[in-house]
């Protein structure tokens, strides 16, 4: 609530599908603050990196604990990807 009892912040309205933050422009940055049911506050920064494909990056998403667990999960599904060259690209 803002002074003389105005409201801010902002408020996002959507029916069915996904949504997708906007990305509005490379380099725009939002801050946002909320609360999940039973967990403390979060504050994120939102950066736009990209907008082609879109790329938005989420400051403190999750911690480094958090990180470390499943970069250790997903270890053993990681493999290298076989890439495959057109005949004009071989050399290059």
């Amino acid at each position: 609530e803002l002074e003389g009892g105005a409201l801010g912040g902002i408020i996002l309205v959507f029916e069915g599908g996904a949504f997708i933050w906007p990305g509005v422009s490379a380099g725009f940055r939002r801050n946002v603050t909320f609360q999940p049911k039973g967990s403390p506050e979060l504050q994120l920064e939102l950066v736009t990196q990209s907008l082609q494909p879109l790329v938005i990056e989420v400051s403190s998403f999750i911690g480094n604990e958090e990180c470390a667990h499943l970069i250790q999960r997903a270890a053993p599904h990681v493999a290298k990807s076989n890439v495959v060259h057109k005949d004009a690209d071989v050399g290059k």
